[in-house]
């Protein structure tokens, strides 16, 4: 999955150099430019996109499924003190699990699409993700991990099975572990927009609206959700095949449930389901920001 992502990261950076580069080539012309020619603006287009990118994420809360009835597990987070990463101490943790999220600094998208003068139709593709932040976490990752509990508390019981060989033990847990390693998405959307153009104005206020899927990276699993986007900014005519652009965007993620995630038992669980899958519930929504180039083809 990460080398998928790194791949894409490369496909929008060598998008948008190429979008830099027709723009020069067209920058470069000696032909003089007349803005009010709106039939300059219709054709096909490609632009690149450097985007920043702030989450909007709630908490994580977790369920599992028990005699067909969802049940609620209670998260505990490592301490911030802790000079070791030991998950098979209860007194490592305290409850309660809120992670900070970092800001995305190197996010990019790509679009293609067709321009009709005034209403455009594109089908974008974008790169994001948004790691953990050590916040101040003493030891290495701790940040990262965390507990899900069946109760309010963490325990540990004699296990009535006879003992594994040493060096194990002869201990059961209510509990089980995760690593939290951020979120990432690769989206693919298709976007309606509408630029106003106005007389022999440069500055072309503009708007668009888009669904897509996205996949998504959390906690080892990979998920496919449907995504909404909305974009809202304007754009300033270098030539009437050239246009630089800024917008703000919102991303929408209805679907807050996360399957099939992975988990560490770091021994049997104590009573029964001896296996659990977690559902993990989490609003992935953000927004963000972006400067990019289109170019008419």
């Amino acid at each position: 999955m990460d080398n998928i992502m790194v791949k894409f990261s490369c496909l929008g950076i060598a998008l948008s150099l190429i979008t830099l580069g027709l723009a020069h080539d067209a920058l470069s012309s000696p032909v003089p430019i007349d803005f009010s020619n709106e039939s300059e603006m219709v054709g096909f287009y490609t632009s690149g996109h450097y985007n920043i990118e702030v989450p909007k994420f709630s908490k994580i809360s977790a369920k599992y499924k028990h005699e067909n009835q969802d049940k609620d597990l209670t998260l505990f987070s490592l301490k911030e003190e802790n000079t070791e990463l030991n998950l098979k101490k209860q007194d490592q943790f305290t409850k309660g699990y809120n992670p900070v999220y970092n800001k995305n600094y190197t996010g990019f998208s790509g679009a293609i699409g067709y321009s009709g003068g005034g209403l455009r139709i594109e089908l974008e593709g974008a790169f994001t993700k948004f790691d953990v932040d050590k916040q101040k976490y003493k030891f290495q990752d701790n940040h990262r991990y965390f507990a899900l509990a069946k109760g309010d508390t963490l325990t540990t019981t004699k296990n009535p099975t006879p003992p594994p060989p040493p060096p194990g033990d002869n201990n059961a847990y209510n509990y089980i572990t995760a690593k939290n390693e951020g979120l990432s998405i690769i989206s693919l959307t298709l976007n309606a927009c509408y630029d106003m153009i106005i007389g022999n104005s440069y500055l072309i206020p503009s708007a668009c609206i888009g669904i897509g899927k996205g996949v998504t990276n959390f906690l080892g699993a990979t998920n496919i959700k449907t995504i909404y986007k909305a974009k809202l900014g304007f754009g300033f005519l270098l030539s009437p095949k050239t246009i630089i652009f800024v917008n703000g965007y919102y991303v929408k993620v209805p679907d807050d449930a996360f399957k099939n995630v992975s988990i560490q038992y770091q021994h049997e669980l104590a009573a029964d389901p001896k296996h659990i899958e977690p559902v993990i519930l989490f609003n992935a929504d953000y927004y963000g920001g972006e400067i990019g180039l289109r170019f008419i083809l």
